[in-house]
C-alpha cells in the first residue's frame, strides 16, 4: 500500500482483508479522514502467489485519534510490531479493535480503558505482549476480551476483568483468574466490602487472594481459612462460598450479615470451624448442613433463625461450647429454634445455658435424666427412711419387753409429747384429735404448703422450650471468644450458709417427725392413736423434705451468687411457717371453732392418771383401744354394762353393784388373748364376754374408782361416770 493513498478522501468503508498485501501501513488519517471501517486482516492467505509473504509489517501509524468517526480496526493476522497507540483510546465510536497474530511487543496502553462506553471487541491475542494486563479492561462488561497466547503477560489477570468481563477469553484459566479469589470477590461485593472496616487486599487488582485481610492459604495458594469476625459486613453470604473447597475455617461472627444461610455452607466438606454467631442471618438453618461430618464447632446465636435444627453431626462437637444457637428462651419468636444436639442454647438477652449441666437439682446430685424419675425415687426414699423408723421401733418394742406397754402414765406423756413435738400452734396438730373437721383443715393446709413448694420445683427446671421457667441462664458467649463462661459466683461458702439455715430451721422438725413415727409403733397405743401419730409425723417428715429439695432445686435454678442462695432459702422457709399462720388466721375467722377443736385435743390428752397399784400386774389399761371401735362395738359394750349394773343411774356410790375382776389367760398372751370376766351379778355370773367388751367393763370401773379417789365431791359428774 502506498503511503499515501490519494482521491480516496470521502472513502467510509475500507475492507481489503485475505489478500497479500505487505509493507507498511498507510498513513491512515490522511488517506481515509472520515474513515468508519478498515480491515486490513490476513494478508498472509496468498501461498499461491508468493508462500513468503508476511503481510503487513512496521507499526501502526500514530494520529488514528483523528478518525473521530472509526467503530472498526482489524489488523489481525499481519506482521505488524511495536507497540499499541495510546490514542486508540481517544476513539469515541470504536467498537472493534482487533490486532491478533501479530508480533507487537511493549505493555497494554492504560488510556484504552476509555474505550470501555463504545468497545465490544477487544482483541490482542497471539502477540508478544508483555507486563501486566491493565485493571481498566475490567470495565469492559459487555465486549469480548482476547489475550490469550501472550506468553509475557503478568498473572493474575486483574481481579475486576475476571470478575465482571463475562467475554474474557481466560476467565476460567485458574492461573489468570483463581477460581478462589473470583469466589472472594463474590463474597466481598455480596456483603458490601467498600464499607469493611478492615479490607486490606481485597479491593487491590493485583493481589495474591492468599494475602488479602483474614483470608489464610495453604501451600497450594488454596484458602483454608477466613477470618472476618467483627468487621462491619453487612449484605448477604453469597452462595459462591460453597466454590472454597478446601475452607476448614469461617469465621464471620459479630457483623451484621443478613438474608438466610446459603445451603452451599453445607458443601464445604473439610469445614470443622463454623461461626456465623451476632448477625442478623433469618429463615431456617439449611438441612445442607448435616453434611458437614467434621465439625467441631458451630455458633450459630444471636441471629433470628427459626424452625428446627438439622442432625448436625455431633462426633466432634464434644465441648460445652462446641454447638450453640438460640435455642433458649425467650426468644424473637414464640418457640425458639428446636436443637437436640446443641450443647448451649441462648436466649433473647444474649444469656446462655449450658445443655449438658444437669437440669435440675436432683439430676446434678443423683445424676438422674428425668425430673419425674427423681421424684418417684424421692418419695420412695422418704417411704423407706419412714418404714425403717417404723419396723426398727416395733422390733425393739417387742424386743424390750418392757413394763411401759402396760403403763397407763406412759401413754399419756407420749400423748403429751407428740402435741408438744408437732406444736399446738400448729394446724398438724389437729391429726392428734379425733375431730374429722380439724383433720380435713390439716390435710388443705398441707396441701397447700406441697402446691406453694411444688411451683417453687417446677419453676426451677430447665426447659428451653418453656417460657414460664425462672431458671436464670449463667453462661455468657463473648461476641469476640470462641469459649463461653459460667458467670454464676455461688460457691462452697454459699451452700455452707444453706445448709445452716436448712438445719436450724427444719432439722427440729425432721427429729420431731421421726419422734412420732418412733412413737406409731409403740403397742401401749391403740391402733387409732398410731394411725394419728403415724400421720402427724410423715407429715412433718415430708414437708420438711420437700421444703429443703424445693429450696435446693431454686437456688440451683436463679441463685448465682452466696447471697442469693441465701435470699432464697430465707423466702421458701417462709412456706414452712404456713401451718402456723394459717393456724392464727382460723382462730381469728372462727374462734368458736378452733377453741372447740382445742378441747378436743386436750381431752384426748390431758385425761387424769390412774393411782399406781404395783401389785396389780394383771389388769392392763387398754381402754383406749376400745374406745376407738366403731359404733357397733360400742353400742354392744353399753348394753354388757347395763347387764351389770342394774340400775347404775339412780346410784351415787363409787362402789358399783357390779364387781369387775378380770384376769389374763397367760398361757393364751401370745395367741388370742382372751380375757375372762367373772360377775357377781346375777344376771351375769359366770359369762365370758369378748376380750374389747371387757377392757371396756374394765376401763369404766377404773375410771369410776379413780374419780372417786380424788373427786369424792362432785357428785354431778360422778353420776355420770356411772
Amino acid at each position: 500500500l502506498p503511503n499515501i493513498i490519494t482521491n480516496l478522501e470521502g472513502i467510509r468503508r475500507f475492507h481489503v482483508d485475505c489478500n497479500c498485501l505487505s509493507g507498511s501501513l498507510p498513513d491512515l488519517p490522511r488517506s481515509f479522514p472520515f474513515l468508519k471501517e478498515l480491515n486490513l486482516s490476513n494478508q498472509q492467505c496468498c501461498p499461491d502467489l508468493n508462500s513468503s509473504n508476511i503481510g503487513l509489517s512496521g507499526s501502526v501509524p500514530d494520529g488514528l485519534s483523528n478518525l473521530f468517526d472509526l467503530a472498526e480496526l482489524d489488523l489481525s493476522e499481519n506482521s505488524i510490531s511495536g507497540s499499541i497507540p495510546s490514542d486508540i483510546g481517544n476513539l469515541p465510536r470504536l467498537k472493534t479493535f482487533n490486532v491478533s497474530n501479530n508480533i507487537m511487543t511493549s505493555t497494554v496502553p492504560y488510556n484504552l480503558g476509555k474505550l470501555w462506553n463504545s468497545i465490544a471487541v477487544f482483541d490482542v491475542s497471539r502477540n508478544k505482549l508483555r507486563g501486566t494486563i491493565p485493571s481498566v479492561l475490567g470495565t469492559f462488561e459487555d465486549a469480548a476480551v482476547h489475550v490469550r497466547n501472550n506468553g509475557g503477560f503478568i498473572h493474575p489477570a486483574p481481579m475486576t476483568l475476571c470478575f465482571d468481563v463475562s467475554g474474557f477469553d481466560l476467565r476460567h484459566n485458574p492461573t489468570v483468574c483463581p477460581l478462589e479469589r473470583n469466589t472472594l470477590r463474590h463474597f466481598y461485593i455480596s456483603a458490601k466490602g467498600q464499607e469493611w472496616t478492615e479490607s486490606m487486599g481485597w479491593d487491590d487488582e493485583y493481589a495474591d487472594h492468599c494475602s488479602y485481610y483474614g483470608v489464610v492459604c495453604n501451600d497450594e495458594s488454596q484458602v483454608v481459612e477466613l477470618h472476618l469476625a467483627n468487621n462491619g459486613l453487612s449484605g448477604t453470604l453469597t452462595e459462591k462460598v460453597k466454590n472454597l473447597k478446601f475452607l476448614r475455617r469461617l469465621d464471620l461472627s459479630d457483623n451484621d450479615i443478613k438474608g438466610s444461610i446459603p445451603s452451599g455452607v453445607g458443601e464445604l466438606q473439610h469445614l470443622d470451624h463454623l461461626r456465623l454467631s451476632y448477625n442478623a442471618f433469618t429463615g431456617e438453618v439449611p438441612t445442607d448442613l448435616e453434611n458437614l461430618q467434621n465439625l467441631r464447632l458451630l455458633h450459630l446465636h444471636g441471629n433470628r433463625l427459626t424452625g428446627t435444627m438439622p442432625p448436625i453431626p455431633s462426633d466432634f462437637l464434644t465441648g460445652v461450647s462446641s454447638f450453640v444457637s438460640d435455642c433458649g428462651v425467650p426468644s424473637d419468636f414464640g418457640t425458639p429454634i428446636r436443637c437436640p444436639e446443641c450443647t448451649m442454647c441462648c436466649n433473647l438477652a444474649g444469656n446462655c445455658q449450658s445443655t449438658e449441666i444437669p437440669t435440675s437439682f436432683q439430676d446434678e446430685v443423683l445424676g438422674f435424666d428425668i425430673h419425674q424419675q427423681f421424684s418417684w425415687v424421692f418419695g420412695i426414699s422418704l417411704a423407706t427412711y419412714m418404714m425403717f423408723l417404723l419396723i426398727g421401733s416395733f422390733a425393739y418394742d417387742r424386743l424390750s419387753e418392757s413394763r411401759s406397754y402396760y403403763d397407763r402414765s406412759m401413754k399419756e406423756r407420749d400423748k403429751k409429747y407428740a402435741l408438744n413435738k408437732i406444736g399446738s400452734g400448729s394446724v398438724y396438730s389437729f391429726f392428734l384429735t379425733k375431730n374429722w373437721v380439724a383433720w380435713f383443715i390439716a390435710v388443705i393446709v398441707m396441701g397447700i404448703q406441697a402446691w406453694i413448694l411444688a411451683i417453687f420445683v417446677e419453676a426451677a427446671k430447665l426447659e428451653f422450650v418453656d417460657d414460664n421457667s425462672d431458671f436464670i441462664y449463667s453462661w455468657r458467649c463473648p461476641r469476640n471468644e470462641i469459649e463461653c463462661d459460667d458467670t454464676a459466683d455461688q460457691d462452697v461458702e454459699g451452700w455452707i450458709m444453706f445448709a445452716v439455715l436448712m438445719a436450724s430451721h427444719l432439722l427440729s422438725d425432721l427429729l420431731n417427725g421421726s419422734k412420732l413415727l418412733v412413737l406409731s409403733a409403740k403397742r401401749r397405743h391403740s391402733l387409732c392413736e398410731r394411725a394419728r401419730f403415724f400421720v402427724g409425723g410423715s407429715c412433718l417428715i415430708f414437708i420438711t423434705a420437700f421444703t429443703v429439695y424445693a429450696s435446693s432445686v431454686y437456688n440451683v435454678a436463679i441463685a448465682r451468687s452466696n447471697t442469693d442462695i441465701v435470699i432464697n432459702s430465707v423466702i421458701i422457709l417462709f412456706v414452712t411457717q404456713v401451718d402456723e399462720q394459717l393456724f392464727i388466721v382460723f382462730s381469728a375467722a372462727s374462734p368458736k371453732s378452733m377453741k372447740k377443736v382445742e378441747r378436743h385435743l386436750k381431752q384426748d390428752i390431758k385425761k387424769p392418771l390412774p393411782p399406781k397399784d404395783d401389785d396389780d400386774d394383771l389388769i392392763f389399761d387398754v381402754v383406749e383401744h376400745v374406745e376407738d371401735q366403731s359404733k357397733r362395738s360400742q353400742t354392744k359394750i353399753t348394753n354388757y354394762f347395763r347387764e351389770v349394773s342394774e340400775d347404775i343411774s339412780a346410784e351415787v356410790e363409787p362402789k358399783a353393784e357390779a364387781v369387775v375382776t378380770g384376769r389374763w389367760d397367760e398361757e393364751q398372751f401370745d395367741g388370742e388373748r382372751q380375757l375372762s370376766i367373772r360377775f357377781d351379778s346375777p344376771k351375769t355370773r359366770g359369762k365370758t364376754l369378748a376380750p374389747e367388751s371387757a377392757a371396756a367393763v374394765i376401763g369404766v370401773r377404773e375410771k369410776i374408782d379413780r374419780y372417786d379417789e380424788h373427786n369424792t365431791d362432785d357428785e354431778e359428774q360422778m353420776m355420770r361416770l356411772h
